[in-house]
């Protein structure tokens, strides 16, 4: 399960990602596979491996007198990280379990009490026989060191300042009665300063925050900071500190380039066990399109070997030349020695979208839902396999993926030789795309990154803003066009995410009205068991994926408040489709409607639709609805309001009790106001 950094430590981790299969991995030494195997060495052969065994102990006593006298760059190294440790604090002391794992958090003065030939970031291993036949008779001290990840000569003593805690109180609120807010808690997590006088930290850290303090490394102050943005989707956040005094004696951290599969890193940051600074030592796993748990939004991703804990999280990833490539974010709770970075390609898109529109506004996506064409059936009745080479722009291929489902809301144009509608949405069901701004799409839905690298098709969206233009190559009804297709925000029609926002609701009659999130979902049915246990009209819902129209919401009856006038009426967690016929377009529209209010439209009102005065409204409410009853004043609907709820259930309220007792039962339940709209 992916899990947050932070999530980990004081929040739960905001999505349940599918837990797929673990590699174990296993040492075997050689001479257990020689007995499992059944070889029996000749005597020629075990002379050989006696001589050689002799020559190996004579020299392992070599190296163990020389060592004294010609340290290894490792071995400087870790003296080097005691003294930067020391200079700036130190760390928490304790004895050091060296884990052959690449998730070893390192106790520096452990470290260096250690002493030998430790090697940072690179895995130990025994040397083998084999090693002595195929290298040269050299002496041990001359034998090449592999290079250290940060260069002894003051690497660690530049980045250690720029590595900050940060102290969060915050207060999360309930979606379950949206009238409060929970308990204010306590969190910690890491950040790093950089140029201009900011600090990147995650914005789940600082999400919901009602305070935020930072403390520099060595440093027993605390320093108040204040927000500057977030950027849920990528996981980002930057605050600063107004004090004078925080800035003396800093150094901003660099960025390096997204880091190669194999390429060493060290993790600096704050994770739980301790309160001083802790490095977490990998390498790079893989470079994919992956699902961000706190924004539920899919970026790219790097995965590490060096478990990412709790507090670690927006504490800096540096290469061995002591540049950032990466932002601690998240973990994987079912395995260990997985953890996962934010690349520089993400973050640098995040801090240009506040450079160029000073506020974040987001990342964005094609609008589409779509399957890959991997079957050759589904090709050929697509007519990819009658499609000619020159027909097709240079470097793009009669491959891709075909869409399923559009968002509405997107339009744009086609070129000049199209016959395509330009007032429709671009993009149809069954198009085929095949090219993203110049990156060609595979069958499977990727596309090249780098070198024998390949990334979901995403990434070519990946620096695009809102309201920017991508070039697409697509095959529609056996045509290949060139069309250019608008780039907005997601427009999901159930909110993936409510962070630092706060709750809408809507009591009426004790009906607690409020609109439908995943946040809601989580809360009310289990974090990870939302699925299984929420009704099933609700998780269809996600299936729709995308607003049909500008501002529309789902609105649900979340629970019904105990009272004489909804005695009977067991209904919640329940869609409400309409009311009085007309169909609820948002929680605001809903208010509008019941609150009958005399200078909005007709079609907005509630019980104007059964005046005698009106019958045009009543006759288009009946339309829409498809039921008469419900809108006729000669039906003996007047004075009520009917909820259509689903599965064709209904509730009524009579409109003079429910303003007769609405303060009544507020004042039973100790809530304060019966509405939050904004």
């Amino acid at each position: 399960m992916l899990m947050s950094g932070s999530g980990i430590s004081a929040r739960k981790a905001q999505a349940a990602m599918g837990a797929s299969a673990l590699h174990q991995h296993a040492r075997r030494h050689k001479n257990i596979a020689a007995a499992n195997s059944g070889f029996l060495p000749s005597p020629a052969v075990m002379a050989f491996t006696a001589n050689r065994r002799a020559q190996h102990t004579a020299r392992r006593h070599t190296s163990h007198s020389l060592r004294q006298q010609h340290p290894s760059a490792a071995t400087t190294l870790a003296s080097s990280l005691l003294r930067s440790c020391r200079s700036h604090g130190g760390c928490s002391g304790g004895s050091m379990h060296w884990r052959p794992s690449a998730a070893r958090c390192m106790s520096l003065s452990a470290l260096h009490a250690a002493g030998g030939d430790i090697r940072v970031g690179i895995e130990p291993r025994e040397e083998s026989e084999q090693d002595e036949v195929l290298r040269p008779d050299v002496p041990p001290h001359a034998q090449p060191h592999p290079q250290p990840l940060v260069s002894a000569e003051g690497g660690f003593n530049a980045i250690f300042p720029s590595v900050v805690k940060v102290f969060v109180d915050y207060t999360d609120p309930s979606f379950a009665m949206p009238w409060q807010m929970r308990r204010q808690t306590k969190t910690t997590g890491s950040g790093f300063i950089i140029e201009d006088r900011r600090i990147i930290t995650n914005a789940h850290v600082v999400a919901n925050q009602n305070r935020i303090l930072i403390r520099k490394h060595g440093d027993a102050k605390k320093y108040p900071a204040r927000l500057i943005a977030s950027g849920h989707e990528c996981d980002l956040a930057v605050v600063t500190v107004d004090d004078e005094e925080f800035w003396k004696d800093v150094n901003p951290l660099t960025f390096g380039e997204t880091p190669m599969l194999q390429d060493p890193l060290v993790v600096v940051g704050y994770p739980m066990g301790g309160d001083s600074l802790c490095i977490t030592a990998g390498v790079v796993s893989r470079n994919d399109i992956l699902s961000y748990t706190h924004g539920n939004f899919r970026l790219l991703c790097t995965q590490i070997d060096a478990a990412i804990n709790a507090g670690n999280s927006g504490g800096p990833a540096v290469n061995k030349d002591g540049k950032v490539v990466g932002v601690a974010f998240q973990g994987y709770d079912e395995a260990q020695s997985i953890g996962y970075i934010i690349p520089t390609v993400v973050v640098n898109r995040f801090l240009k979208d506040l450079e160029q529109h000073h506020k974040y506004t987001g990342f964005v996506t094609l609008g589409i839902i779509y399957q890959t064409l991997e079957n050759p059936s589904f090709r050929k009745y697509l007519g990819m396999t009658d499609v000619r080479v020159e027909d097709l722009p240079a470097g793009v291929s009669a491959t891709g993926i075909v869409v399923c489902q559009v968002d509405p809301s997107r339009k744009g144009k086609v070129d000049s030789d199209s016959t395509t509608n330009s007032t429709s949405t671009v993009l149809k069901k069954r198009d085929v795309i095949m090219a993203i701004a110049g990156n060609d799409v595979a069958d499977d839905g990727t596309i090249v990154f780098r070198n024998m690298e390949r990334v979901g098709l995403s990434y070519a969206l990946l620096d695009k803003f809102p309201d920017e233009e991508v070039e697409l190559t697509i095959l529609r009804d056996g045509r290949v066009l060139n069309i250019s297709v608008p780039l907005v925000p997601s427009n999901s029609l159930i909110p993936e995410h409510q962070w630092d926002k706060t709750p809408r609701y809507f009591i009426y009659g004790g009906l607690v009205f409020t609109p439908l999130t995943l946040d809601y979902l989580r809360e009310e049915f289990g974090q990870r068991k939302y699925m299984s246990n929420a009704p099933t009209a609700l998780l269809q819902l996600l299936q729709e994926y995308f607003k049909k129209e500008e501002g529309e919401e789902v609105v649900i009856v979340s629970q019904i408040l105990a009272s004489d006038i909804t005695s009977g009426y067991e209904l919640k967690h329940t869609r409400v489709h309409k009311v009085n016929g007309i169909k609820v377009k948002n929680l605001q529209h809903l208010v509008t409607m019941l609150e009958d209010r005399d200078d909005l439209p007709v079609s907005q009102r509630g019980l104007a639709c059964d005046n005698a005065a009106n019958p045009g409204a009543a006759g288009g409410g009946a339309a829409e609805g498809g039921s008469s009853s419900s809108t006729s004043g000669s039906s003996g609907t007047e004075g009520f309001f009917i909820f259509e709820m689903d599965g064709e259930q209904e509730l009524v309220l009579q409109k003079e009790v429910v303003q007769r007792v609405s303060q009544t039962i507020l004042k039973q339940h100790g809530i304060v106001s019966d509405r939050q709209l904004a």
